[in-house]
């Protein structure tokens, strides 16, 4: 999973670095699953990692594969 978060990363700050791996995945609000399933997303099928301010949107987990995503919202 390391590869995939260190590519969702623009700019590759170094403040940046490594926080997908320690941010705890948390269940999504309402709003989100609202916000997911407006652009078709399943959004059962994902958790919360972090804000994405870099793409203005959320980095996202999915619970089958274990990639990281990023929905724009």
């Amino acid at each position: 999973a390391a590869l995939v978060a260190e590519s969702l990363e623009s700019g590759g700050e170094d403040r940046m670095s490594g926080r997908h791996m320690n941010a705890r995945p948390k269940r999504l609000t309402r709003k989100q699953k609202e916000a997911l399933s407006a652009q078709g997303w399943d959004s059962r099928q994902y958790l919360f990692i972090q804000d994405s301010p870099d793409a203005g949107g959320w980095v996202l987990m999915n619970k089958t594969t274990g990639h990281y995503e990023v929905f724009k919202n």
